[in-house]
């Protein structure tokens, strides 16, 4: 059953920023910086962009954090939610960090990943920020079915979606409880998701009845895990997907850093040519429940020696948020 009661403890609710600084280097993958306010005692965060370095030793070194947890074990439904303040280390399913060398056998997190939840405790009094820079990431959430996940959610912290409004098309999700870490330091229930909007960065208990591969109502499609141009290919395309078949959204399509060489694919009724405009934002109608295509070009007469990276970050009037890391090399 699920435990509703939980002792205090000094968990805050934490925010979370995910800023461009994405720039023309010559690295693998494009790069974003993630912000995290961490508050003493526990923090439920989600990381939305892959470390450049992933131990947590190296992660953590200047910050007081004395251990992180992340959930890993598929297997086993989590049956109640509990206060991490009695205790992680006996539980199973558990991966943890610790720089306490009295517990260095119970260490089992040795690197940090994007798109999963973190419980990190934190030692001091003051508020600090965890700053992560790495590609921006949107894999799959993939839920535990019957069983309370620890996720986070991939939105415009602009204008984030309500639970319900994310949730609205999910029969697995709809309804169910969801758990968030009060200003108290408290897990409690989302008393109205109606109205309660999502946090970027948070990670949140939601209750997954029955399997689901919910993704949210805006999804992208593309080859592999970023859009890699190469030193040869001159057009490649996303797909994006309004889930919601009752209606039609629009989409905001930008690309950072700004750029001549990233054009996309517009066909004008009037001269009935396809023409390639500089990719600074657009905006696309996306009619509900079909697949809309968008076409990207690069224009390499435009491009230096080296290798370009930018990020395409693509947001909806529904609060969703998809960032995709954009490489491409001069031939």
């Amino acid at each position: 059953m699920l435990q509703r009661s939980v002792k205090n403890n000094s968990l805050l609710v934490v925010t979370a920023a995910v800023v461009m600084v994405c720039a023309f280097v010559t690295i693998a993958q494009a790069a974003v910086s993630q912000s995290i306010t961490l508050h003493p005692g526990w923090n439920a965060v989600y990381l939305e962009v892959q470390p450049e370095v992933r131990t947590p030793a190296t992660l953590f070194k200047d910050l007081p954090v004395e251990s992180v947890w992340t959930w890993y074990d598929r297997g086993t439904s989590i049956e109640f939610i509990r206060d991490p303040s009695e205790g992680l280390w006996a539980q199973p399913g558990w991966s943890v960090y610790t720089a306490d060398p009295a517990k260095a056998a119970a260490v089992n997190l040795f690197a940090i990943f994007a798109n999963r939840a973190y419980l990190i405790k934190l030692g001091g009094s003051q508020n600090v920020t965890w700053t992560v820079t790495g590609a921006p990431a949107t894999n799959k959430t993939v839920w535990n079915p019957n069983s309370f996940n620890l996720v986070g959610f991939h939105v415009n912290p602009a204008t984030p979606p309500t639970f319900d409004g994310y949730f609205s098309l999910s029969a697995a999700h709809k309804g169910q409880p969801i758990y968030r870490l009060s200003s108290l330091g408290k897990w409690e229930p989302v008393a109205n998701p109606a109205t309660t909007p999502i946090r970027s960065g948070e990670a949140c208990w939601v209750y997954c009845n029955g399997s689901s591969g919910y993704q949210g109502v805006l999804k992208a499609q593309y080859l592999g895990s970023q859009l890699d141009f190469g030193t040869a290919m001159v057009m490649q395309s996303v797909t994006l997907t309004n889930n919601d078949p009752a209606r039609s959204m629009n989409a905001t399509v930008r690309f950072q850093p700004a750029a001549e060489w990233l054009a996309y694919q517009y066909f004008n009724a009037t001269s009935g040519f396809y023409e390639y405009p500089k990719l600074d934002s657009m905006t696309m109608q996306l009619p509900g429940g079909v697949d809309s295509t968008l076409m990207l070009a690069v224009r390499r007469e435009l491009i230096a020696t080296g290798v370009y990276l930018g990020t395409l970050e693509i947001t909806d009037d529904v609060g969703s948020r998809i960032m995709i890391p954009v490489r491409v090399e001069k031939q």
